[in-house]
């Protein structure tokens, strides 16, 4: 009986038919691929003879259940293993790599003689299978262009089908040995073929930043076409969007945890120290559990070669090391050039849209940094070598820096004026909102470590309101509000000197956020009580204005041969010793509400400062001068100060320029960066001397070896001193970045600005130069890129136009009627606006005048001043009524008498708007 049940439950292989072979065919195999033409075969078998099974035997319904489904099962892995190889290692080579599974598991199938290798066989054609399908149509939808990507998509579909119905054609008629080596021929071919003809998608490239190896595989897909650049830009804008998509839900899930954390934090019963501690560390675990921290790097191949500790094992890992140097070395070339392209790319887009910052931040990716200094010297002269001992340098020399001596005691003493009329209730909602939204990303943490990023979700500002309503109403800052930490950056000079360096204070973003809120309310009224000669850190008002009104009034006094004395005021240290009693006066006197002086105040008492260096804090020490650099109020605050001390040195007195019938020009700054005006060398020492004794008083105190003078249309030998040192008298300086020169005018600065630039054109940009001239060199490249060679031939105002480039000779006109434009629509009573009617009282030489940059301007636009101020005003009345076509741009032209033609600019440009193109 038992051997009758152990024969019913034995399946037995009956006899078949063909079309009863073909009806089990899709037993075991219903879902195995081919990968080339993407083919199913849905083959089985059941050989009524059991010789001709591989096995020797008939398989039980348990092994043809397994052999079935272990594809399905094996095509769940498929997705996360070659997915993950899809955006580790791109596109091609993983589905390059899907053809050796297929091979492996045919091959595999064909000669197997136990059924555990069926079982592996068919796990792993799963595995492939689920792969092919996670990988493939990614490929084919981004590889294929809008109008054929349905059509790519369904060819897919059609290879799987016609794989199936071959299968089932010639399943039944061929051995199951044949079948499967002719499954395993198709994947070696696809591989062989797919590596040579398919290009990697150009999404792969992009999205790893290789904007060069994307533009090659869009040309091979496309062919060289002008639409390439655009479709480019598009994958470019698609996958920033994807980005942004991944950030917006880190950004949900930060707010939802800040949200939890906020509604555990007690406002009312808790002091500020302990709310701000609350506050701080909601911030810091929320972004340790959304952004994790930053991961140790493992120790590289070299460290582990250098650290074994058999020659065995240095021997292995030495050839490990070798042959990965030389893989690097091979990519480094192909990889650096794609990278230095794309800095390039991404500078020059910020240069078309005026966005300064990431301009310089790729040169400097491109120039390369610094590295820092190593050595130092003590006050001795002797070399410090140690971490520690160099620390220690740096932390007595910034509390000598921090902490300086004053040398005159008396107060600074000007009239007060009405207090003015600006809001001290606590800061509202909305304030803080703006405050937070105007900090910049990228910037520093201070000592406690948030980023203004952190501050930039919605919740932030609820959080922090009632904080900063307390802070305001109690006049207590958190003391961590009031710590910096000092970096150290290197100016000119040997490196190994402490004074060669400056020191830039890192602070906390959310007390800057609470400045930033002071700093809004109090900065308009406070900059109409500055003088107009002062122009640093001030809104309108550019470094330009200053370099070009001083050097017209040059050209103008050495036209007119009228005697100009130049005295150029140095500080030693400005920033940094100023007396701070002095400050809070000067607040005072200047009408500021004494709710703000003493928030301001709170800021500075106790303000304790770290050093570091080489990754290490220094102990803290408290500073007793200086405003805090780092800090958003502190130019307003030294402008005050500095401002005191100008208007306490010239009030009341005339010992400048006349500039009008009715007052003087004394002086001309730009922060800290004074010139003395005068035309009389006994007026000159008066207004020094003044100005010394004032300075002391306010704790700043004159650098005699940077202080120069300047003398012009003079004979006077007098000698001009600063206490008992007589001042260097110099031919030429260098204000503000620019040369003042008598004689040659603008011809030395020009030339010396030439001069810097052909060094970084030949260093940096690594460019070739011919006697200086580049504009030949960029028509001959914008030919290569129009691909016109000779013997055809094109103007160069055509190639300009197509090319969409500016000639530079154009472009430096276009900047001067800009500034024009600029200044002429500032007030009558501005520097660099009276700058251009200011004639001095004198007499011209006989013969031409000399070639001015104000001379050059008018001429090349062939109007005067007053001209071009009335032609200004209707400009503006036309922009108003939006009636340009008013306009007509035929009174804009001057003639260049030298060639007979017109030569057209746009005078539109005065007003900054699109100029029109002239016909």
């Amino acid at each position: 009986m038992s051997q009758q049940k152990d024969e019913k439950k034995r399946v037995r292989a009956p006899n078949f038919s063909p079309d009863e072979k073909v009806a089990l065919l899709n037993l075991i195999k219903k879902y195995s691929h081919i990968i080339e033409n993407k083919k199913t075969d849905a083959v089985t078998w059941q050989d009524k003879n059991v010789h001709s099974i591989p096995f020797g035997r008939q398989i039980t319904a348990e092994e043809n259940s397994w052999i079935g489904s272990l594809l399905a099962l094996g095509a769940v892995f498929g997705p996360l293993l070659f997915g993950y190889g899809a955006d580790k290692f791109g596109r091609k080579p993983t589905i390059i790599s899907l053809g050796v599974p297929f091979l492996v598991s045919y091959l595999i199938l064909a000669f197997a003689e136990i059924v555990p290798l069926y079982y592996f066989a068919r796990f792993l054609i799963g595995v492939a299978v689920g792969g092919l399908f996670t990988v493939l149509p990614m490929y084919i939808g981004e590889i294929a262009e809008d109008t054929n990507r349905g059509g790519l998509g369904s060819v897919m579909n059609i290879f799987i089908t016609s794989g199936t119905l071959l299968s089932y054609g010639i399943g039944p008629y061929i051995p199951m040995i044949a079948f499967n080596i002719i499954l395993a021929v198709i994947p070696a071919i696809f591989m062989i073929s797919f590596f040579f003809l398919a290009p990697e998608s150009p999404h792969y490239f992009v999205s790893k930043g290789n904007y060069e190896a994307a533009a090659r595989s869009l040309d091979k897909l496309r062919g060289a076409t002008g639409k390439n650049d655009k479709e480019l830009e598009d994958i470019k804008t698609a996958i920033e969007k994807t980005e942004k998509l991944k950030k917006e839900k880190f950004k949900e899930r930060f707010i939802d945890m800040l949200r939890e954390k906020e509604a555990s934090i007690d406002y009312d019963n808790k002091g500020i120290q302990d709310v701000w501690q609350h506050c701080k560390d909601a911030f810091l675990e929320t972004s340790k559990q959304v952004l994790g921290e930053k991961r140790i790097k493992e120790k590289r191949i070299k460290e582990k070669r250098l650290s074994a500790k058999t020659r065995e094992n240095y021997d292995q890992i030495q050839k490990e090391y070798l042959k990965v140097a030389a893989d690097i070395k091979k990519k480094i070339k192909r990889d650096k050039r794609a990278y230095m392209e794309s800095i390039a790319q991404e500078a020059q887009k910020a240069a078309e849209r005026g966005d300064t910052r990431t301009l310089f931040n790729n040169v400097r990716r491109i120039s390369g940094t610094k590295r820092s200094q190593k050595l130092i010297k003590d006050k001795n002269g002797k070399v410090l070598t140690t971490t520690e001992e160099q620390l220690q340098r740096w932390t007595e020399y910034f509390k000598e820096t921090l902490n300086m001596a004053r040398t005159n005691r008396d107060a600074l003493t000007t009239a007060k004026q009405p207090e003015l009329q600006i809001n001290t209730e606590p800061p509202t909602i909305e304030e803080l909102k703006e405050a937070i939204q105007s900090c910049k990303n990228g910037k520093a943490p201070g000592i406690d470590q948030i980023r203004s990023e952190m501050l930039k979700v919605d919740t932030t500002a609820k959080m922090l309101l009632p904080l900063f309503r307390r802070v305001w109403i109690e006049e207590v800052f958190p003391d961590e509000w009031k710590t910096g930490v000092v970096v150290k950056l290197p100016k000119k000079g040997d490196l190994k000197l402490c004074s060669s360096w400056k020191g830039i204070t890192l602070l906390s973003i959310v007390s800057k956020t609470f400045n930033k809120i002071i700093l809004n309310r109090i900065v308009k009224l406070l900059d109409k009580e500055l003088r107009k000669e002062q122009s640093g850190f001030r809104s309108g008002k550019a470094c330009r204005d200053m370099i070009v009104s001083l050097r017209i009034i040059v050209e103008q006094s050495m036209e007119y041969q009228s005697p100009l004395y130049l005295l150029f005021v140095d500080y030693e240290r400005a920033f940094d010793s100023i007396d701070r009693k002095c400050m809070w006066t000067a607040l005072t006197n200047k009408g500021l509400p004494q709710k703000f002086v003493n928030l301001i105040k709170e800021g500075y008492n106790g303000y304790k400062c770290r050093i570091l260096h080489e990754r290490t804090l220094s102990e803290e020490f408290e500073t007793s001068t200086g405003v805090r650099q780092g800090c958003i109020l502190s130019p307003l605050l030294f402008l005050v100060v500095i401002d005191e001390v100008l208007k306490t040195t010239v009030q009341d007195k005339k010992r400048g320029l006349m500039w009008t019938f009715e007052e003087n020009l004394e002086d001309l700054d730009f922060a800290d960066d004074i010139c003395l005006l005068s035309q009389n060398g006994k007026q000159l020492q008066e207004k020094i001397d003044h100005l010394s004794r004032t300075s002391e008083k306010a704790g700043l105190k004159i650098n005699k070896i940077k202080t120069k003078i300047m003398r012009l249309n003079t004979k006077a030998a007098t000698s001009i001193e600063v206490g008992s040192e007589i001042i260097e008298e110099v031919e030429n300086f260098t204000y503000l970045g620019s040369i003042i020169l008598g004689e040659e005018g603008v011809l030395k600065d020009t030339k010396q600005n030439l001069a810097i630039q052909q060094y970084y054109y030949r260093n940096k940009a690594q460019n070739f130069l011919v006697n200086g001239e580049t504009c030949s060199i960029i028509r001959i490249c914008l030919r290569t890129v129009l691909k016109i060679w000779w013997p055809r031939t094109i103007t160069n105002e055509e190639l300009w136009m197509k090319t969409g480039q500016v000639e530079i000779a154009h472009e430096i006109r276009k900047r001067k009627l800009r500034w024009m434009g600029h200044t002429l629509r500032k007030d009558d009573k501005e520097i660099c606006k009276r700058a251009l009617y200011w004639n001095p009282i004198g007499r011209r030489k006989i013969g031409r005048p000399k070639e001015t940059w104000k001379r050059s301007t008018l001429r090349e636009t062939n109007k005067s001043v007053a001209e071009m101020g009335d032609l200004l005003a209707g400009l503006q009345q036309k922009k108003k009524l939006n009636d340009y076509r008013k306009i007509k741009l035929k009174d804009f032209y001057s003639i260049d008498k030298d060639k007979g033609t017109e030569v057209g600019y746009d005078m539109g440009l005065l007003l900054e708007y699109n100029p029109v193109r002239l016909s």
